[in-house]
């Protein structure tokens, strides 16, 4: 059985749909307001952090030029003893670390450093780039890329003197981390510095920095790498968020510089100015929501007194209160007033009713005691044929005739049965008809019921044969008149509806598998006009033309076979099968 889920009253009904649509409401309001003020902050960041990207683009083009012009001054006055003071002053002004001289077979002619060691040479791959560059913004000063030279790192100046020599200078990037250090804004907003092939120089992150990542394949720092500047928006690793930058380029040196922010402080930014709309939005929800339970309240009281009426009518109260006017809406006083003349209306239906069933009890009862009493009449008449056919066929000495008194007070005996059968299904209390096994020799039962079907086959110009297989057994236990009843019906309509050719009738009991009893199978076979099949699912509906004349097309429908367990307390509806089988114990 399916559980039917109550739904929920009409009043929260109503209250919950304006507290969704209100909420939804104010929801969708500050989704607008969220993108308006975040588009908004955006558009402020961008040009804030461009402008900031610019500036240290600017310090650090300035800063560079300065370093330049320092490092051809003290390069040419390195051989003057005198100026060697001087000129660590100024080195270490500009954090440049040494300044060497190297020959064209890249052997030391000079060097000095500011801060008492002298770094080893770089590469000479490095120092072949420095000799063959040809950019002439710093004052004909070529610049490597940051390179690891010992344990600290440098970008390498390089100048090209007379006779293949150069001089060459070691640049710190502690002034460059300084300035990048000074960028530092909201929670994690700063400032982030890359050479000309993407490497970090100086970064908030000191893993990025100290290992001097490539940062060329993110689509900022390639933009910066093309020299382009602008806003754009990225994920960055290192902070694991996604990241909105103001980004340039230094112009003499193709270093890379961006000023980025996590896209999630903006957001938060948003929603802390976004707060005093949110308890605005809740406040007036609220208030509204309130409004909304007292008009529920008010719309749904005489529904729910309509409701509290209507149970009692379902429960047979007719005697409800209902008021002579109701005020609270129009719809609701023509619901009251439909209401009270449906009761009005109910009452006189409950009236005939109540007299119409008093009559069908009545009348049901009559037909009940007219059954009753026609059935004992009938026991009088039916005993004393009985009777006189029991004395004639005792008096008689002709063999024939005393075969067919034989079979006429067979079919008598089955006539008081079926008299006795509609006296106690009237009696019953319920719609069954009782089965009283007993045990009986069930072939000469059935040899004895065969021999008027015999002579009315035979009266027909038919055929009749019986066939029980020798050796079968014989005697059963089941209702008798039944299993005659039942083979009656068959044998009567085979010879009723047969008009040429001949009745096969056989019977044989078959042993169940688990020894306990006996089936007996009987199997009528006619030559006659059978049944059409669209008809065979008719045969058993009550009140249809093939129900009426069940007896008459039992016999044509044989073919597919009937059964029915006389050993069960009721007698069931036949299953169609290839023969009846008929349960004996």
């Amino acid at each position: 059985m399916v559980d039917l889920v109550r739904p929920a009253s009409l009043k929260w009904q109503i209250c919950l749909t304006i507290l969704t649509l209100l909420f939804c409401s104010a929801f969708l309001i500050q989704i607008w307001n969220y993108k308006n003020f975040l588009s908004g902050e955006v558009q402020r960041t961008e040009e804030k952090h461009l402008v900031i990207a610019q500036n240290l683009s600017l310090a650090m083009s300035r800063y560079i030029n300065d370093v330049a012009q320092v490092f051809i001054y003290l390069q040419a006055d390195l051989a003057q003893e005198d100026m060697v003071t001087r000129s660590h002053v100024m080195m270490r002004k500009f954090d440049l670390d040494t300044i060497t001289i190297v020959r064209a077979d890249n052997s030391i002619a000079q060097t000095t450093s500011a801060f008492g060691q002298v770094p080893p040479l770089p590469s000479a791959e490095v120092l072949d780039e420095l000799r063959e560059g040809v950019s002439t913004v710093l004052f004909g000063v070529q610049m490597s890329d940051l390179e690891r030279i010992g344990d600290r790192k440098y970008f390498v100046l390089g100048l090209n003197l007379p006779d293949g020599a150069l001089a060459i200078g070691y640049l710190k990037t502690d002034y460059i981390k300084s300035l990048q250090e000074k960028i530092l804004f909201g929670d994690n907003g700063h400032s982030a510095i890359f050479d000309a092939s993407g490497r970090a120089i100086a970064h908030p992150s000191r893993t990025v920095e100290d290992n001097m990542m490539d940062a060329s394949g993110i689509s900022v720092v390639a933009l910066m790498l093309e020299r382009k500047e602008g806003v754009g928006m990225f994920y960055s690793p290192p902070m694991d968020q996604d990241m909105i930058a103001g980004y340039t380029y230094v112009p003499e040196t193709g270093w890379a510089v961006m000023v980025p922010q996590p896209l999630s402080e903006l957001s938060a930014a948003v929603h802390a100015s976004l707060v005093e709309s949110y308890l605005v939005a809740l406040l007036t929800a609220l208030i509204l929501a309130f409004m909304g339970w007292r008009l529920a309240n008010r719309i749904v009281q005489p529904i729910e007194h309509f409701t509290r009426s209507s149970q009692e009518i379902t429960h047979g109260n007719y005697n409800v209160e209902l008021p002579d006017l109701e005020q609270s809406s129009r719809e609701m006083s023509t619901l009251n007033e439909l209401l009270k003349k449906m009761i009005a209306t109910v009452r006189q239906s409950e009236h005939r009713l109540r007299a119409a069933l008093r009559l069908e009890e009545q009348e049901s009862q009559r037909k009940n005691e007219f059954i009753v009493i026609a059935s004992h009449e009938l026991r009088t008449p039916l005993n004393g044929v009985l009777g006189m056919l029991s004395a004639c066929s005792d008096r008689s000495q002709d063999a024939e005739l005393r075969g067919y008194l034989d079979v006429a007070h067979g079919s008598a005996k089955r006539l008081s049965r079926i008299v006795d059968n509609m006296i106690a299904f009237t009696e019953a209390s319920e719609d069954e008809l009782k089965i009283s096994p007993a045990p009986f020799d069930a072939r000469s039962a059935l040899e004895t019921l065969c021999k008027d079907f015999a002579k009315r086959a035979e009266a027909k110009g038919l055929t009749f044969d019986f066939s029980w297989p020798r050796g079968e057994k014989r005697l059963l236990v089941a209702d008798r008149d039944k299993i005659e009843q039942v083979v009656s019906l068959l044998l009567d309509n085979a010879v009723k509806f047969t008009d040429r050719g001949g009745v096969v009738f056989s019977a044989q009991t078959e042993t169940a598998i688990d020894g306990t009893g006996s089936t007996l199978v009987i199997s009528v076979r006619d030559t006659g006009a059978g049944m059409a099949e669209a008809d065979q699912a008719e045969i058993f509906k009550p009140f249809s033309t093939w129900s009426a004349r069940r007896p008459a097309i039992l016999s044509r429908a044989i073919t597919r076979g009937s059964a029915w367990d006389c050993a069960s307390r009721k007698l069931s509806r036949p299953r169609w099968g290839a023969a009846s089988r008929l349960q004996a114990n």
